[in-house]
């Protein structure tokens, strides 16, 4: 077994709170990150400017890495003080039109009351031909489920699944992306297929091993190949301006 993100060889996963075996023991990256690097490894494009909502220390370094220009930050952002986050409001960027090249924002969009306020404030500092790279925690026999009134951290947990949750993102998630004006490609690992048919997209990518492992931009240690822990419910929303 192998981390694609730091690219060392892994024996035993990581427990990340109750989720077992999941994490890498030497970058602390989940599965949404390593499948994260594995598609900006094999897309392989340099950005000039990148933001980074709501850094993960993991990704940290190999967003550098394809950014010229690389800026993160938070509405909290003491919660990320060594990463050298800003402070940031996603339902109010305080950056001009078409400033960026990409936006990296995953797990947040579920914690945010107005997030069709922030996709939008996206759309709008992205350039034309910029990308949003997004992704969330979905339900896939349901769509989103909101409701104002839940308000405490017990019953949103109970309804959402985790206390600062304010919403369960569900079928019609890339429906929500492409109102805001976005064309929505969509990226997953093969098993996910029929989940996939349920909802919309402009292009669809399943992630597939074999073109993992002979991409030249991909480093992988030898002998312990195709084995990256990903999850199958994970699914990247990679969405273009146009």
């Amino acid at each position: 077994m192998s981390c694609i993100l730091c690219n060392n060889l892994v024996n035993e996963w990581k427990t990340f709170s109750s989720r077992i075996n999941v994490g890498c023991p030497y970058c602390n990256s989940a599965e949404r990150h390593r499948l994260t690097a594995l598609f900006l490894k094999l897309e392989n494009i340099n950005y000039t400017k990148f933001l980074h909502i709501a850094p993960e220390f993991p990704l940290q370094s190999i967003f550098n890495s394809y950014a010229k220009n690389y800026i993160c930050g938070d509405i909290n952002p003491e919660r990320y003080k060594k990463l050298g986050a800003i402070y940031l409001d996603a339902t109010d960027l305080q950056f001009n039109d078409n400033y960026f090249d990409c936006i990296y924002a995953s797990h947040i969009l579920e914690h945010i009351i107005e997030d069709k306020k922030a996709i939008s404030e996206m759309f709008r500092t992205l350039k034309p031909g910029g990308k949003l790279i997004t992704m969330v925690p979905q339900l896939w026999n349901r769509t989103t489920y909101y409701d104002s009134n839940i308000v405490t951290p017990e019953e949103r947990k109970k309804e959402f699944g985790q206390w600062d949750h304010v919403r369960i993102y569900g079928t019609d998630f890339s429906t929500i992306l492409k109102e805001q004006g976005f064309y929505i490609k969509v990226y997953y690992l093969k098993e996910k297929e029929k989940d996939i048919q349920k909802i919309f997209y402009n292009e669809k990518h399943i992630i597939n091993i074999d073109d993992i492992e002979n991409n030249t931009n991909v480093v992988i240690p030898k002998n312990n190949r195709s084995k990256y822990n990903l999850s199958i419910s994970d699914v990247l929303y990679v969405c273009v301006k146009q």
